[in-house]
């Protein structure tokens, strides 16, 4: 069983904490995060997961925009299993340096 976790916001530019979890009743699951950028999302936008395989991690991009994510897991012997969740990150203003 694998699940991706509640929907998440937060602001572009910081980490967000993701709550996946990935079960399975025979032995370990070995998880992948992987990401979508919405329709809103600015070309040249990137993120990366804090640790892309582990269920919980964090998320961070460098625009705002809807962001669709995929964990999937993987016992070795049956096919892959996996969920989404979205997390929405909002724009940060532009800080000038003092």
């Amino acid at each position: 069983m694998v699940d991706a976790g509640p929907r998440l916001g937060g602001n572009e530019g910081a980490a967000v904490n993701l709550y996946g979890s990935a079960v399975d009743d025979n032995g370990s699951v070995s998880t992948t995060w992987s990401y979508t950028a919405g329709a809103d999302v600015d070309p040249g936008t990137t993120c990366s997961f804090g640790n892309p395989n582990a269920p919980r991690t964090t998320f961070t991009c460098t625009d705002d925009g809807e962001f669709t994510l995929t964990l999937t897991g993987s016992d070795g012997v049956n096919a892959a299993v996996s969920d989404t969740t979205t997390v929405t990150l909002q724009n940060v203003p532009p800080r000038i340096p003092a």
